[in-house]
């Protein structure tokens, strides 16, 4: 299970979780890295924290599924 805050929130993410899933909580992605292997995706999360500096989230999917959650800064 992967935690997060966003909006003052705690958002949980667990392992498994679809694609549409993640961006139907999180939104459109800021960017999408495609990796060595095809059926591996990074999205990146552009997120406002409530500060000046927004937060950035990097989510791994394998074959459209959540693999893992990290926060990048």
């Amino acid at each position: 299970m992967f935690i997060i805050t966003y909006k003052s929130e705690f958002i949980r993410f667990k392992k498994g979780m679809s694609k549409d899933e993640v961006k139907g909580i999180l939104g459109k992605p800021f960017k999408i890295e495609h990796c060595s292997h095809k059926e591996n995706e990074k999205l990146i999360f552009k997120l406002d924290s409530g500060r000046p500096k927004s937060v950035l989230y990097s989510v791994l999917f394998t074959d459209d599924h959540l693999v893992y959650v990290a926060k990048l800064n």
